[in-house]
Parts: C-alpha cells; structure tokens; sequence
C-alpha cells in the first residue's frame, strides 16, 4: 500500500479521471458538477491511497480564503474524502495523513460533514463544532446569499480552534468563503 500527496497540477490524466470517476459514484455528482468542479484542482492538494496501483482512497486539501469579521484567512479545505472499499481503515489513513500535513505546514483545515459521519473525523483527530455550518455563506452568480443547505458539522484541525472560538463568540457574524462547502 502506498501514499502519496500530489498538487493537482502535477497529477496524471489518468489518476484525475479515476479520481473523477471516484467522486461521481460516491458523491452523486454529475459529468458537469465534476467538470466545473475539477477547474479548481490545479492548486489542491490530493491524498491517494493505492494498492497494486489500484486507488483505494483519496481526500484533497483546498486552499482557501474566508473572511471572518473584518479579517481574511488562509485555510485549507478538507474536501472529497471517500474510499472505495468502506470499513477497511483506508478512509482513516487518509484523514491522518491530511492531519499530519496540515500540522506540519501549520495550517489550518477546515471542512464540512453530515452529522453522522462527525464520529468518524473525531476519532481521526480532527474536532468537531455542531451546528456552525450555516454561518459559512457565500454569494452565487446572482448575487444571492447562499448558506448550507444540509445542516453539516464543521470538521477542523487543533490549529483552526482560535478561529473557529472567535466565529462561535460572534454569533450574528457570518463567515463569507468563496464557492459552496467545498
């Protein structure tokens, strides 16, 4: 089994349509969702899990600029984990070694999960903040201001906590991030 960490302007064609395909039959994306989607990928970071060269598991890091207050952050955006295999540990590694990166970079991580999975990151090492996910708004195409739809937990990393303290105290202050829950 082997892990590696590529940006996504250094990956193969091939490895960014297995990937592709991945997140189409996990996420129920469509071709067009996927494509518009991929547009983003040049700058992020990408976790794959292979066995035999088959990919077994893959997550990927966003890099990211919110505005809280009157102040910007530079994050990175936990994105797009699955595994193609469920309930063999692979999943886990993933988030690990996302942890371990962001650690080690000094970087704050912050992403978003259905409440059923928060269990999950928390016993990866990532802590977990119910019910903050609809102050993460950003405004589509229109101008409308668009919130989270799913009611997600917030998933983030020990070096996000400042940050996420400060959004739970300022309780009517939105969090303003370019695109949707990535």
């Amino acid at each position: 089994m082997r892990l590696e960490i590529k940006k996504g302007k250094k990956m193969e064609p091939e490895i960014l349509g297995e990937i592709d395909r991945i997140y189409r039959e996990n996420f129920k994306v469509t071709y067009t969702e996927m494509l518009k989607n991929r547009k983003d990928y040049f700058d992020d970071y990408f976790f794959v899990l292979c066995d035999n060269e088959k990919i077994i598991s893959t997550g990927r890091l966003r890099p990211v600029k919110i505005k809280f207050m009157e102040d910007s952050f530079h994050i990175f955006g936990i994105s797009d984990i699955v595994s193609v295999i469920k309930g063999k540990g692979y999943g886990k590694k993933i988030m690990k070694n996302i942890l371990k990166y962001l650690d080690n970079k000094k970087e704050i991580g912050i992403g978003f999960c259905k409440r059923n999975n928060s269990e999950f990151y928390r016993k990866c090492g990532f802590s977990i903040a119910d019910d903050l996910s609809d102050r993460f708004i950003f405004k589509d195409k229109l101008g409308n201001l668009v919130t989270d739809e799913w009611d997600d937990d917030v998933i983030y990393n020990d070096l996000g906590e400042s940050l996420i303290r400060k959004i739970k105290q300022n309780q009517k202050e939105k969090v303003w991030i370019p695109i949707k829950h990535w």
